[in-house]
């Protein structure tokens, strides 16, 4: 799985992204993947979309088990570090399934 089909699982997988993703699309005229999980990272942290987190993460799994390290990258450079920055990031610690784990801890 690719960046590109792993936003188009990430969106099938969570249908509550569908306006971020409209509004993102109508930012930029294109899906620029990246740009787009640093608006996915503040919908995870906002509250409100809570009840759908654990559909995000298990999609965020399923990208990381394809090995791709271009899902990898993806996750890294736009998800994680994006949660650096954001506050309330803490939380969300609890409901990383493994493999995001890891990748949170290889980030040192």
């Amino acid at each position: 799985m690719n960046a590109d089909r792993f936003i188009i699982h990430l969106l099938a997988a969570v249908p509550e992204l569908a306006p971020v993703a409209r509004e993102h699309i109508a930012d930029n005229d294109d899906v620029l993947s990246h740009v787009l999980m640093g608006d996915v990272t503040r919908w995870v942290t906002d509250a409100s979309n809570s009840t759908a987190r654990p559909r995000f993460f298990a999609a965020v799994e399923h990208g990381l088990a394809s090995g791709s390290e271009d899902v990898a990258e993806l996750l890294n450079v736009s998800f994680l570090e994006n949660l650096d920055v954001t506050a309330g990031v803490p939380a969300l610690h609890d409901q990383y399934g493994p493999l995001l784990a890891a990748e949170w801890k290889r980030r040192g």
